[in-house]
């Protein structure tokens, strides 16, 4: 049945791939806007930066150019429902001074639409209804900044802001049902079942210059991964329960037993000082690199697995990022990430010093990576080309082994996406190939030991497979204004098995979301997606893990 159905969703996403026929969307009742500029290029250049940072946090909205007294303002589109929840997180991301806009009320026409990509994992066109929007503030006035927010109003402002308080509260439901050779149903029934809460509360505060961030998460999880470990749930709710190694431990457990896990832990805690076309970034903070869709080669920060449902939150590191904005429009960052090694001493070696330049060349635009990263020397290049109504990325890594001496190995994805309108509802489809030149080039048998490279990089969840080729098809379709459908299938292709995913999201009530989906793979005994040996029994049988298919529900409410 599974690799039927993956084989229906290869040929829906191959065809919804081959659709040539773009049209212009319909126009939103609002815009958030989070740039203005004086020169027409630098505004098409932050639309295209927008437009990536929406797509990398998972945000499905159009970008939107808006001429407006002689500048062009760079706009997300929004409706009455989403507007809302948009604003908070665009504030919350890289645009803390994003304000409201009715569009009824602007005179000059829209601009040409922009398609917008969105995340192959976490899909959701229609988000949840909101109150009316806010008087929409003063035109913003800044130099061309195309991956910066706007700068302040020229006029004068309290030194001190009132608090922002917002909120989240998430559940998560996972169902597996495992195989019979599977070495935990001695202990475990089947299927196995886990279950997670989690309250997020965020405050944002500015005074003057500096913008202070504080997030603290109470989670609760119950079922089998507290008793046999987190990685498998891990996989798909992206929620930490530990900060080993990170500089500094802000997570305690409240109360633990054999099947629960109650913990609360501070996932952000950072003080930005920001003056013109620079800012420094002190404490706990997220930071997203590259541009893949299902596979992230040029983040090693913590990046989401390509299974993960839950992509509201990346988890912070302990740093310090400074980044400034140059003449040109171009930007760049400079980031250290300090961290201890298993012995709780501050260590240079398990720390992380990186560059990144980010800039434009005519009409692509590029990003270029110089790190050290846990004592490795590591090299990046990404870059990004408008064709027609798709864009095309190239992401490409090349790092250093660990041992001195190893030669550099590349790990690189190439991909691209188009989003456009079917039957006045908005579909999306990618494709995204990978390669992992630290990967295996056949599977493991039983007692055979991974590459030291590979399993040091699987235990610090910077890649999640084991072999070096992988192709990720993927499609969504909004089939009400409420409610989206996706599916994606990553093929191995060294040993032709596949991970099928499939989900509906549906914006159940006023600022809620409800997801729910699954999980599964197709493959012959020995592939990667398939049941992997682990471990003989005392009778001789070979023990098996992984394998399973996996049904989930996931459901968050925004306040």
């Amino acid at each position: 049945m599974v690799k039927a159905l993956t084989a229906f969703a290869n040929i829906l996403v191959a065809a919804l791939l081959a659709v040539v026929a773009i049209q212009s969307v319909a126009a939103d009742e609002y815009a958030i806007v989070v740039g203005s500029y004086a020169d027409q290029t630098n505004a098409e250049r932050a639309r295209v930066s927008v437009e990536t940072h929406l797509r990398q946090r998972g945000i499905s909205a159009q970008v939107r150019l808006l001429p407006a007294n002689g500048r062009t303002r760079v706009a997300v589109a929004a409706a009455t429902q989403n507007r809302q929840r948009l604003l908070q997180e665009l504030r919350q991301d890289k645009y803390p001074d994003a304000w409201s806009l009715l569009l009824k009320a602007q005179a000059p026409p829209v601009r040409k639409a922009a398609p917008m990509q969105q995340r192959a994992e976490r899909a959701s066109p229609a988000l949840p209804r909101n109150p009316p929007a806010q008087t929409a503030r003063a035109e913003t006035k800044t130099s061309a900044a195309p991956s910066r927010p706007a700068r302040r109003q020229q006029r004068p402002k309290p030194m001190a802001q009132p608090m922002q308080f917002d909120a989240r509260l998430k559940g998560f439901a996972l169902a597996a049902d495992v195989p019979g050779s599977d070495w935990q149903l001695s202990e475990v029934a089947n299927p196995t079942t886990d279950t997670s809460g989690d309250l997020r509360i965020m405050l944002n505060k500015t005074v003057g210059p500096l913008q202070f961030q504080l997030h603290h998460s109470t989670a609760l999880q119950a079922g089998d991964a507290v008793q046999w470990g987190q990685a498998a749930i891990a996989q798909i709710d992206q929620l930490a329960v530990s900060d080993n190694g990170r500089l500094l431990d802000m997570t305690w457990q409240t109360d633990s037993g054999a099947r629960h896990q109650w913990s609360h832990r501070i996932d952000r805690l950072s003080a930005q000082w920001r003056q013109d076309n620079w800012s420094v970034t002190l404490g706990r903070q997220a930071v997203s690199w590259g541009s893949g869709i299902v596979f992230q080669p040029l983040d090693p920060f913590n990046p989401f697995a390509p299974t993960a449902v839950d992509r509201d939150y990346k988890n912070g590191d302990d740093l310090v990022l400074g980044e400034a904005l140059l003449p040109n429009g171009h930007d760049l960052q400079v980031l250290h990430v300090i961290r201890r090694d298993p012995q709780q001493h501050i260590r240079e070696h398990v720390s992380s010093t990186a560059a990144k330049w980010h800039g434009y060349v005519l009409n692509s635009e590029f990003e270029l990576i110089v790190a050290n990263h846990y004592d490795q020397n590591f090299v990046g290049l990404s870059v990004r080309q408008p064709v027609g109504p798709a864009v095309i990325r190239t992401d490409l890594a090349w790092r250093e082994g660990l041992v001195s001496g190893d030669r550099w190995r590349l790990l690189g994805i190439v991909n691209a996406d188009v989003a456009f309108p079917i039957r006045d509802r908005m579909a999306y489809v990618f494709a995204e190939y990978f390669h992992n030149d630290f990967g295996m080039q056949h599977m493991p048998t039983v007692g055979e030991a991974l590459p030291r490279q590979l399993q040091t990089a699987l235990l610090r969840g910077e890649v999640f497979n084991l072999m070096r080729d992988y192709l990720a098809l993927g499609a969504s379709y909004q089939w009400h204004p409420l409610v989206t459908q996706s599916l994606s299938v990553i093929n191995n292709l060294s040993d032709g098995s596949a991970l099928l995913q499939g989900q509906v999201s549906v914006d159940a009530a006023q600022n809620q979301q409800l997801q729910f989906g699954y999980i599964g793979g197709y493959a012959d005994a020995g592939d990667e997606f398939a049941p992997l040996p682990a471990a003989i029994s005392p009778q001789g049988e070979i023990l098996t893990q992984g394998g399973s298919d996996r049904y989930y529900l996931r459901w968050a409410w925004y306040f």
